[in-house]
């Protein structure tokens, strides 16, 4: 793990490149100092991006230490699941359904 802590390894005064796409569309990309740590820059890129579906590839270069790096990125999804199931009348067929929620 220290190994690629050094290998990717971030100063405030190096100059950070990076972009995220999803199907070979760029959503965003950003070419800036001033970053602490890689989590920053994900942080920040992906803000830009918005709201996306599907697997994104976010690539992060470091024009200063000449490294770089490319992972793959999915949004975040939060599952909303009520406390009871869902009940649907259907007064035409005489009976009344009960649709969990998944």
């Amino acid at each position: 793990m220290s190994i690629l802590r050094s290998v990717n390894s971030l100063n405030s005064s190096d100059e950070i490149l990076a972009t995220i796409e999803v199907n070979g569309h760029q959503l965003a990309s950003l070419n800036r100092r001033n970053f602490l740590n890689v989590d920053e820059v994900i942080h920040s890129i992906v803000s830009l991006a918005g709201s996306f579906i599907g697997l994104a590839k976010l690539h992060i270069r470091n024009k200063t230490q000449g490294w770089s790096m490319v992972m793959g990125i999915a949004p975040r999804h939060e599952v909303c699941t009520p406390a009871r199931p869902l009940h649907v009348a259907m007064p035409q067929a005489g009976r009344q359904l009960s649709i969990p929620w998944v």
